[in-house]
């Protein structure tokens, strides 16, 4: 299981890091105008930083943790 979710993890961080400069590129080849592309790597610099953010924050979890609440009624007892 850990194999997979590094396998997971890597795999997103090679995404993270490629794709706004594709973005770039692509804007650059297909003559896109610069109030087009400047949005859009914001809005995916934005997204793809709060993903780091929450990967890195769910790096050690393994599911057990107290707010993993099994019940639809949110009441765990204590």
């Amino acid at each position: 299981m850990e194999r997979q979710t590094s396998r997971r993890n890597t795999l997103l961080k090679i995404v993270e890091f490629l794709i706004i400069p594709a973005v770039i590129i692509a804007g650059i080849l297909f003559h896109l105008s610069q109030s087009l592309i400047i949005p859009l790597v914001v809005i995916l610099a934005l997204i793809l930083g709060s993903v780091a953010i929450w990967a890195h924050a769910n790096k050690g979890a393994d599911g057990s943790e107290w707010w993993q609440d099994d019940d639809a009624s949110g009441w765990r007892g204590y």
